[in-house]
């Protein structure tokens, strides 16, 4: 047995078997295209962190590796051989103005200061030099605090096997056979230092909480540089400095030391001192700026690719090897990745910026994009075709609704004048009645051999409607004559059912390109439905007139009337209105529908409308033709 799924069922059947997989693969799609754009740029932020990272480690590498030659340096300076005190620097320039002190930190060295510079050099640093101010001395928050950082097991094992490897290396070495402890010393701490760093670069909740250690103990935090010029200050994201100062005078700074580099800022522009031990004096001299800048600039990568430009950028904000960074849109100027390159150098720091047209943005949005795209397609295709499916199943269910209603009134409307014609017929013929009813007899079987035929021909028309071969042979018509017509074939059917029943036409005769049978059906639907429908009030009007070129045929009646709502609907095949005054009359719900098709095939129009006092008028419009 076949069985027939409601309209909820196929909803049912659709979103469990269709819409929900293509929805869950759409979302799985979706959130892959999303994790790939992650998965690309995780790849890239840590390609761009490994770069900074390798040319931050090598700056620092060769700061420590200057000291030495700065120390031989100043050696040869003021040796005895160097009467002159010219500068022995093998190719190296980096030392701009020289200068010495005695154990008590008096000037020894220029005897008298006579250039420029030097004036200005021991205007800005004489008070220290002496030892009788304090200033901003840089140290990284990774070397202070190295132990606190490394606490871990894990890390610990990093750190011995970092040193063990260091200590190989230099065992190795032919050139050096035993490693002084201090410079073992010295080794573990930089191994230390650098997994330390690391660490806090990977992990701000450590770096968060060795900054408030750093803060509770009175050291001061760096900011990190963009450039103003090119960048709003309203739109910069500061980011966080490794490196700590605290103000200290120039023995606390040297104290135990044999060598090393002092940063300080002179009205905001850093200076680089590099001071020395040599037997009764510390020497030590002003770095020349332009040269270090080469100097750490040649460590670094190639500047610009397309996915990346890495820059230095120093105190000011100001990216030195790359001018073109103030021609970027605003938005892509603010860097994506920084790292301060040394404690030596405070301010400066290696800057990663994405230039326009990234290519990996580019990448990442095209993949996203059409993802993204071929989801939204692939909803809007299954939403497309739910709506599809329940629109045309519900339109087939309720068609197939009304076509078992309609066999039920056909079949009831064939069975009742069948049923009448043949009980009056066998009483008619066993002479049951009497010769006074014999006429009326005739009549009611003439009636609803009548009705009988009627509705037949409904249901003939109805079907060569569908097959689209119902109307031919147009030619020009007289409507004037035609209501006169279906007028008279009316008239005795109604008076004598109790009607009000008028013919109202103009005294010019109308014309229309048409068929006079094919009228005359419309007509005579309008006319059963009028009588049909009509309940106390028993009046109907035939008005046929002209109107702008245009001929109307109205059929008023006072009957139950149509409410708004339907006044469309009446033309559909197999429509009755819900009303509990049609649902005693009987019907098929074809005739409005057959004379509505009627009427568009002759090129017309046929509306519905509500009587005022009550009613209904159904008014058809031809095209005049004269």
């Amino acid at each position: 047995m076949k069985k027939n799924f409601s309209m909820k069922q196929i909803v049912f059947f659709y979103i469990i078997f269709v819409f929900l997989p293509i929805s869950i693969l759409a979302l799985f799609s979706l959130r892959y295209a999303l994790r790939e754009g992650q998965f690309l740029q995780q790849q890239f932020n840590d390609s761009i962190a490994t770069e900074i990272g390798q040319t931050a480690t090598l700056v620092q590498k060769d700061l420590k590796d200057s000291e030495e030659e700065l120390r031989a340096i100043m050696v040869g300076f003021f040796s005895k051989e160097n009467s002159d005190k010219s500068l022995q620097t093998d190719g190296n320039n980096l030392i701009d103005i020289v200068f010495a002190l005695d154990d008590s930190y008096k000037i020894i060295y220029p005897p008298e200061v006579s250039s420029y510079k030097e004036v200005e050099f021991f205007a800005s640093n004489r008070e220290f030099l002496l030892n009788r101010q304090q200033i901003p001395y840089f140290q990284n928050l990774a070397a202070i605090y190295a132990a606190e950082i490394l606490q871990t097991e894990s890390m610990e094992l990093a750190l011995s096997s970092a040193v063990e490897d260091r200590q190989a290396e230099n065992e190795y070495d032919n050139s050096i056979m035993v490693e002084p402890q201090s410079q073992t010393f010295s080794k573990s701490k930089e191994v230390a230092t650098n997994i330390a760093t690391e660490k806090l670069q990977k992990n701000p909740d450590v770096k968060k909480q060795i900054r408030a250690k750093a803060e509770s103990e009175g050291l001061v935090s760096s900011q990190m540089n963009y450039s103003y010029s090119v960048t709003p200050q309203s739109s910069m994201q500061q980011e966080e400095s490794l490196i700590v100062s605290q103000n200290k005078f120039f023995s606390e700074i040297i104290n135990s030391k044999v060598a090393g580099f002092i940063p300080r800022f002179v009205n905001d522009r850093l200076e680089i001192i590099f001071w020395c031990r040599l037997d009764d004096k510390i020497a030590g001299a002003l770095l020349d700026r332009t040269k270090l800048q080469e100097r750490v600039l040649s460590f670094f990568p190639e500047i610009e690719n397309d996915k990346r430009i890495i820059t230095l950028v120093d105190e000011f904000g100001y990216p030195h090897n790359f001018d073109r960074l103030s021609e970027l849109s605003i938005e892509k100027n603010l860097p994506i990745a920084t790292r301060d390159l040394s404690e030596i150098i405070p301010g400066w720091q290696i800057a990663a910026y994405l230039p326009d047209g990234s290519a990996l943005q580019a990448q990442i949005r095209t993949r996203v994009a059409t993802v993204a795209g071929g989801v939204i397609a692939l909803m809007l295709s299954a939403l497309a075709g739910a709506f599809m499916i329940i629109y045309f199943t519900g339109y087939q269910l309720k068609l197939a609704a009304k076509k078992t209603s309609f066999v039920a009134n056909v079949s009831h409307e064939l069975k009742t004048p069948l049923t009448t014609i043949r009980l009056y017929t066998e009483m008619l013929k066993d002479r049951r009645v009497s010769e006074s009813n014999q006429q009326l007899y005739f009549q009611t079987i003439l009636d609803e051999g009548k009705r009988l035929t009627s509705l037949i021909n409904n249901v003939l028309d109805f079907s060569k409607l569908e097959k689209g071969a119902i109307i031919s042979d147009l030619r020009t018509i007289e409507l004037n004559q035609i209501c006169s017509e279906i007028y008279t074939t009316f008239e005795m059917e109604f008076k004598s059912a109790g009607f009000e029943f008028s013919l109202n036409l103009p005294e010019e005769i109308l014309f229309i390109k048409g068929n006079s049978d094919a009228v005359k059906q419309v007509l005579m639907n309008l006319l059963s439905n009028a009588k049909k429908y009509s309940d106390e009030q028993k009046s109907v009007h035939l008005n046929l007139y002209s109107k702008a070129e245009q001929v109307v045929i109205e059929v008023a009646d006072r009957g139950i009337g149509i409410p708004e709502k339907y006044a469309q609907k009446v033309f559909k095949e197999f429509f009755r209105v819900d009303d509990s005054l049609t649902a005693k009359t009987n019907g098929t719900g074809l005739g409005l529908a057959i004379s509505a098709s009627i009427v568009q095939k002759l090129g017309g129009k046929i509306s519905c409308h509500r009587r005022e006092g009550g009613g209904t008028i159904f008014k058809i419009i031809f095209t005049e033709s004269k």
